[in-house]
């Protein structure tokens, strides 16, 4: 093997960037991946002898099944001279220990992403795997506050004594009495696994209920001095935590796995509960304070002004909803963005961002009413007929989409909506048999921007060529598409679509790789089908 890899360095298709952290398995990168350009990856490096190549890749294997939006994307296990490496999904926000410690979780935040992680966690155990080092340090943040599961085993089938990051902190491995063997990190153990039995779902509840009331108190349930045994001795319960998820926490924390919960999903249930609950408050205390607030009004006469007052009430709900949306919590959004519309429905952020939410939902038959009305509200606002265009082709309403976004397009400039809506139209065209005329659309739209939005619109193209019957000039227009920097939510269906255009001109190398490809951006849904059925096409 050659020295160790640094910043600049190959390991196959993956350009180290720089360093982002380190411990007993080896060292983690930022790295470009060069084959699709604009993807960046984490790269771990691992040391030699600390993982059979084989066992690694077995794992990886096992771990690909994992299609859970929490869970960590793992995309391949490599080989170069300098030894193995693990490519997996970029979270650029760090760690939800990093968080805790700084003391950084809002109260708020807590349930959420608690919920998150037990229903990934769910996810994996119906899959028949289990975790085995659950702990905030191996939860990730991206750049949208979701949080994402990682490290479902990978790398820690290492010898007695390999640690990471001290006996108190980081993954240790320990030949038990018998011959059993222990992996984990102390604190976080259940104690039949520091008995010598083997990890479970049970266990990794365990774990979990340690990280749940370390995210609500700030601490572990643990005295530090009890060491590797500590979880042995009865857990201290934080008595500032809300009765409710004390009991949720004592549950997961039972000595005998038997009382504890029958599975994560039933503590994903008690969780919704408690965020239900925590919701229904929320309501009260709202429509408390709007009562109040509407009282000092009426008191007030004309020093406060009613309209103002309800103009404030829309801006502070819009924004209590667009947190909501970073951190990944689609309900709580909802709810704000709809109060926020009641409250003052000329308050047209608040109608922005409902099209916005329900971009992200497969059926967002909950927002048509309410941008019909906002629509109504602004029939000039080229934003909320594009919006409401785009949710009623979501929900299956072709033909009123098409007559929104027609409407969009009048309104709207040159500037990035007209590239969306114009998208949005030709997408409309090809899905009702219309591929010639939206790409006859599309061409008169050309130049299209050096932006995000123009690599949409070029996709597009590719799309409706290869409808038309016209692969060649489908495959150029969706390598153009990828190589100018298509954003990555949109990358698995352009390689779904280039590989059909090569399948279609008889190119199966390129087929296949296209296909591979569009696994590896991390197809869902119908592109992952259309990948995997394309994949099998070829084998044949």
């Amino acid at each position: 093997m050659s020295d160790a890899p640094a910043p600049g360095d190959r390991l196959g298709h993956f350009r180290l960037v720089s360093e982002l952290g380190r411990g007993g398995f080896g060292v983690v990168f930022l790295a470009d991946d060069v084959d699709i350009p604009g993807r960046q990856v984490a790269v771990k490096t691992l040391r030699p002898g600390v993982v059979d190549a084989e066992a690694l890749r077995r794992e990886a294997s096992a771990l690909a099944v994992l299609r859970h939006p929490n869970i960590l994307v793992v995309h391949e296990v490599g080989e170069s001279p300098f030894g193995l490496h693990l490519a997996a999904e970029f979270a650029p926000g760090g760690t939800l220990a990093a968080r805790i410690a700084r003391r950084e979780l809002a109260r708020e935040e807590v349930l959420p992403i608690a919920r998150a992680c037990a229903d990934a966690l769910a996810s994996a155990h119906a899959r028949g795997v289990v975790h085995r080092d659950f702990k905030p340090g191996n939860v990730l943040i991206d750049e949208h506050g979701i949080p994402k599961v990682a490290d479902f085993g990978i790398a820690l089938r290492s010898g007695p004594g390999t640690a990471s990051g001290g006996p108190d902190e980081g993954t240790i491995t320990l030949a038990w009495e018998g011959g059993s063997t222990i992996v984990g990190t102390p604190f976080y153990l259940a104690p039949e696994v520091l008995e010598g039995s083997g990890a479970s779902p049970a266990s990794d509840q365990f774990s979990f209920g340690v990280a749940l009331h370390e995210m609500l108190a700030g601490r572990r349930p643990f005295d530090p001095a009890g060491g590797i045994r500590a979880t042995l001795a009865d857990p201290s319960i934080d008595a500032s935590i809300p009765a409710d998820l004390r009991r949720i926490v004592a549950r997961c924390l039972a000595k005998d796995p038997r009382a504890r919960f029958p599975d994560l999903h039933a503590v994903v249930e008690a969780l919704d509960a408690a965020i239900r609950r925590r919701s229904r408050e929320r309501r009260r205390l709202r429509r408390l304070a709007i009562a109040f607030a509407a009282t000092l009004c009426v008191l007030a006469g004309g020093f406060f002004g009613m309209r103002a007052w309800r103009t404030a009430s829309a801006r502070h709900l819009n924004e209590t909803g667009s947190a909501a949306m970073v951190r990944g919590d689609r309900d709580a959004a909802r709810e704000a963005f709809v109060a926020a519309h009641s409250a003052d429905p000329r308050y047209l952020p608040a109608c922005a961002n409902v099209g916005t939410l329900a971009s992200l939902e497969a059926s967002p038959t909950w927002a048509v009413t309410l941008l019909r009305d906002c629509a109504a509200t602004f029939p000039e606002a080229d934003v909320v007929h594009y919006n409401l265009g785009a949710a009623l082709r979501a929900t299956g309403d072709l033909a009123g989409a098409e007559a929104s976004l027609a409407r969009a397009l009048d309104l709207a400039g040159r500037g990035p909506l007209r590239s969306l809506v114009v998208n949005e139209i030709a997408r409309i065209e090809v899905a009702r048999g219309r591929a010639a005329q939206a790409l006859a659309r599309l061409e008169g739209e050309r130049p299209f921007p050096a932006t995000a939005e123009g690599t949409i619109l070029e996709k597009t193209v590719g799309l409706a060529a290869l409808e038309s019957g016209d692969p060649a000039r489908a495959t150029r227009a969706l390598s153009r598409a990828i190589d100018a920097g298509l954003p990555e939510a949109q990358r698995p269906e352009a390689w779904v679509l280039l590989g059909r255009a090569h399948e279609a001109l008889g190119r199966l190398d390129e087929a296949r790789a296209a296909y591979a490809q569009a696994l590896l951006a991390g197809a869902t849904g119908e592109d992952e089908r259309r990948a995997r059925e394309g994949l099998t096409r070829i084998a044949r």
